[in-house]
């Protein structure tokens, strides 16, 4: 395959990749071409576009296999989400939980202000 046969093909790979709304990397060892086949026509049926790439890349750096399965053990989208979500509940959990301690001592108080003034 010549260069410039391949940047293209890197440019629309890369198109791909950030249009695409997931992306599962996979390691298809130990599938016989049969299995291989089969998965391929499932994938097509249920439309997804199934890409093999040997050795990837990623902002035009190579990434080597330790960085892949790094980026594959990280939790979804979703997931991330949710996390910083909960993050971001906790000290206001917190702020609310003490703003609803004043309004009960502040409650108190009127009540013994109220009766103290009706004892005197």
């Amino acid at each position: 395959m010549k260069r410039s046969e391949k940047e293209q093909l890197v440019t629309e790979l890369r198109d791909k990749l950030s249009s695409a709304q997931s992306l599962y990397y996979t390691d298809f060892t130990g599938l016989n071409v049969k299995r291989m086949t089969e998965l391929r026509r499932r994938l097509k049926r249920a439309g997804v576009e199934y890409v093999v790439m040997k050795g990837g890349l990623l902002q035009g750096k190579a990434i080597d296999n330790a960085q892949l399965k790094r980026m594959a053990s990280l939790p979804s989208r979703e997931q991330m989400l949710a996390d910083l979500a909960a993050g971001m509940q906790s000290p206001m959990a917190a702020f609310v939980g003490a703003l609803n301690g004043l309004l009960y001592m502040f409650a108190g108080a009127l009540d013994a202000l109220k009766t103290q003034r009706e004892g005197a």
